[in-house]
């Protein structure tokens, strides 16, 4: 892990880089939302008929 660079010059200018990562960030939040949400929906279904059947 020798070979790490500190303060590494970048091509792209750090402000769209940080737009990216957010970008990135709040997506992958999104779809990570929308899955525990599904799998609760899923979760409460099955318990439901379970009891019911």
């Amino acid at each position: 892990m020798s070979e790490m660079q500190q303060g590494k010059e970048y091509k792209i200018p750090p402000r769209k880089l940080i737009k990216f990562f957010e970008k990135s960030r709040n997506q992958w939040k999104a779809k990570c939302l929308e899955s525990k949400k599904l799998s609760k929906l899923l979760k409460k279904a099955l318990s439901n008929f379970l009891v019911i059947g």
